[in-house]
């Protein structure tokens, strides 16, 4: 069947939005080259912007604090969320349900009302703004990530698995450690993954219980721009932008974006590496053979 007149006024509205999206990280990238100033097209090309990065301390310990916290985020978060995700399985009741609402609800809540809810509390506990609370509103705002990848992951795995590790005596944190998490381990690095890109790219957050000592890097380029623009700030920005395009490209080939959006209910599993593995074929039961009918004794001529 030819397509139709939809079918392509789709296609076009699908690749401008795509044009649209990445036309101004192309140019970003194509300006992080240039040897001269922020212009567009570039006049050349060169490094020496990459180098005034490693060059300046502020933007070098911004990138060490954006590095840590989204370390400690990622892994705080995926320990959580591997924990709650396991919780939900075991449960039979209702609550479960709504414990999985209530760990996916920082995806619907602005990243700055939450930075307000935190600066509040935090000010009205200790009178300031300590730099553990930046770190909780981060573990807050990653915590989905993983979440959402085990449950995915959990869902694959048939409860049999679960039941035998227990009638042969392994035991709870057996059957976690033995079972489930040989299983798990490419949604838990997706999910961790995820997490990581997520701390590393917040500012909204960021910018309400950052101080004036502990800056992250989006925050610090940030402050930057109020003072003009500056190539290093664009060569900064493409690497900012690498490492995001980097966590989607891991959670892709791992268990990919349709399963971790909850769009891929059924269907093969992939493996280590990224190839998808096909569901094992049921064996086809052999035909009946047709018995002869039992002569009438009448003849045909």
């Amino acid at each position: 069947m030819r397509p139709g007149p939809f079918t392509y006024l789709t296609v076009a509205a699908a690749a401008a939005g795509i044009v649209f999206i990445l036309l101004p990280l192309f140019i970003m990238a194509a300006t992080a080259f240039n040897p001269t100033a922020i212009t567009f097209p570039p006049e050349g090309f060169t490094l020496k912007w990459f180098g005034a990065v490693l060059e300046d301390a502020r933007f070098v310990r911004a990138i060490i604090i954006s590095l840590v916290l989204a370390v400690f985020s990622a892994a705080v978060s995926s320990a959580i969320g591997l924990i709650v995700a396991l919780a939900i399985r075991q449960s039979k009741s209702r609550i479960a349900e709504h414990l999985s609402t209530l760990m996916l609800s920082p995806l619907f809540i602005p990243g700055a009302l939450l930075g307000i809810a935190l600066y509040q509390g935090a000010n009205a506990l200790f009178g300031t703004v300590p730099l553990g609370v930046l770190l909780v509103g981060h573990i807050l705002l990653t915590l989905p990530f993983p979440v959402r990848a085990l449950m995915a992951g959990l869902a694959r795995i048939p409860t049999s698995l679960e039941e035998a590790a227990f009638l042969s005596g392994a035991g709870f944190l057996g059957t976690v450690w033995h079972v489930l998490l040989p299983q798990l381990r490419l949604h838990l690095f997706a999910g961790s993954a995820m997490a990581f890109t997520m701390s590393w790219n917040d500012f909204d957050l960021s910018l309400f219980l950052s101080g004036t000592r502990v800056q992250t890097l989006p925050v610090e380029i940030y402050g930057r721009l109020q003072l003009g623009a500056d190539p290093s700030i664009t060569a900064l920005s493409l690497i900012v932008a690498l490492v995001s395009v980097a966590g989607v490209i891991i959670l892709d080939r791992t268990i990919g974006v349709a399963e971790f959006a909850g769009m891929e209910r059924q269907g093969p599993r992939r493996t280590p590496g990224g190839r998808q593995r096909s569901a094992p074929s049921t064996p086809s039961t052999p035909s009946t053979p047709s018995h002869p009918q039992p002569d009438s004794g009448v003849l045909t001529p």
